[in-house]
């Protein structure tokens, strides 16, 4: 089922969108609240980064599916753009998490 005709499948879209989501939650939780040692900050954040990841796979294929498609070529350029902002956010917020330390230099 397609979230409009001759779009990507509404579960692709679901998940790709969630993952901003993730993205945020951790975002506010590594920096607004939990404080964590730098060792589970760096743990997190790459398990954040692969769970955002995975989360884009079903776009990334139903894009690569249907760039060679005349009729559904527009729509899936536009999702791969869409895709790659995404892509460009989480990684900009993941170095900028990464970036952040709240151990006091010894």
């Amino acid at each position: 089922m397609a979230a409009h005709p001759g779009g990507p499948p509404a579960h692709a879209l679901l998940a790709a969108r969630g993952s901003t989501l993730v993205l945020l939650l951790a975002f506010v939780a590594l920096l607004g609240g939990m404080h964590p040692s730098d060792r589970t900050r760096d743990a997190v954040v790459l398990a954040v980064g692969f769970t955002f990841a995975a989360l884009n796979v079903p776009l990334l294929l139903w894009v690569v599916r249907h760039l060679g498609v005349p009729e559904r070529r527009r729509t899936a350029i536009f999702s791969a753009i869409a895709m790659l902002l995404r892509i460009a956010f989480a990684v900009w917020s993941l170095r900028f998490i990464a970036s952040i330390s709240h151990e006091t230099p010894v």
